[in-house]
């Protein structure tokens, strides 16, 4: 929506974000040339006729991007009025506009001014919403509010859809207050003007850095307790490493002395083993001679056999002729 801003605040700083340009007289009747003026109109037809309006201006940016609370997928609604096109449904939209008719109804990729204005190169320090609803937009921007030094916002200030106390609220925190409000052709719109209060946002900006002071002391403190909880487990951690250590220095040296055992034990059934090996040979070997001498025996108690044989034979052979010889003596006597 394009209403009649106000210059009285003599929006005159660094550059500008326009969020909702609409057809882009407002621009020119407010912009200071000599000024950075960045221009985000969600409207893709309105976007392109800024872009050819200002295509010869290097101080004029125009981006074709829908600005939400929230990055992400969001309903863009365009109406018979281009003006009115926006994230308001009709319902909310016919209470400002009751002729209006919706005429369809896209999917648009939405970024919030935070994600937007992270990394730009140039300091924008005004901040111009001329769209409804504002305060979500605001919400998105976050602490990027600290950087405007100047708000324009359109609002409603009466029914439902009022939000002018809100948006208060919220730019109170960044201590811009209001400065001025000027009507619109309809009597529950306004623009809201804020102004950085340099007081007010000194004595935000000392409390701010009482409280990051606070909690860097905090943090150092935890950090402290921590470092010294850290270092006691260390040193619980050495002593255990430590002990440890001996340990598997004691358990080496058994190990060692096990091996030792265990290779005398082996060199000593190898010794046993040789001397088995060898009793076993000598065994052998005299079960051989054994045997030998069995067999000789055996032919000696043969040969002494036949030697008694013989002798016995021999014995009887000598008996006979005594006798003979004493019948004959007999005889003749």
């Amino acid at each position: 929506m394009t209403e009649q801003y106000s210059n009285s605040q003599g929006i005159n700083s660094q550059g500008i974000v326009w969020v909702g340009a609409g057809d882009g007289r407002q621009i020119e009747r407010l912009w200071n040339s000599k000024r950075p003026l960045w221009v985000l109109e969600a409207d893709s037809v309105l976007s392109e006729r800024l872009k050819e309006r200002f295509k010869d201006d290097p101080q004029v940016h125009v981006t074709t991007q829908l600005v939400t609370e929230v990055s992400g997928d969001a309903t863009f609604y365009c109406y018979n009025n281009s003006r009115e096109n926006g994230l308001l449904p009709l319902n909310l939209s016919q209470a400002f506009c009751p002729n209006i008719r919706l005429l369809s109804e896209q999917k648009l990729q939405g970024q919030s001014l935070a994600f937007l204005l992270e990394d730009t190169e140039v300091h924008y320090a005004d901040l111009v919403i001329d769209c409804r609803p504002a305060l979500p937009i605001l919400r998105g921007a976050g602490g990027i509010l600290s950087q405007f030094e100047q708000v324009q916002v359109i609002l409603c200030r009466a029914g439902e859809q009022d939000e002018s106390e809100a948006v208060m609220q919220l730019l109170q925190q960044f201590a811009l207050e209001l400065s001025s409000t000027q009507e619109t052709a309809h009597p529950a719109l306004a623009i809201f003007s804020f102004k950085r209060d340099r007081l007010a946002w000194s004595e935000l900006h000392r409390h701010h850095l009482a409280q990051q002071l606070a909690a860097s002391e905090q943090v150092a403190s935890d950090r402290l307790t921590q470092v010294e909880t850290l270092s006691h487990e260390i040193a619980q951690i050495t002593a255990s490493l430590t002990e440890q250590k001996n340990q598997v220095e004691q358990l080496r040296q058994a190990r060692d002395e096990q091996t030792r055992l265990a290779q005398d034990r082996l060199t000593q059934i190898a010794s046993l083993s040789q001397g088995k090996a060898e009793l076993e040979t000598r065994l052998s070997e005299s079960i051989t001679q054994l045997e030998i001498l069995r067999q000789v025996k055996g032919e000696l108690e043969q040969s002494l056999a036949a030697q008694q044989t013989q002798i016995e034979k021999l014995t009887q052979a000598q008996a006979k002729p005594r006798s003979i010889l004493g019948r004959l003596k007999l005889f003749l006597g």
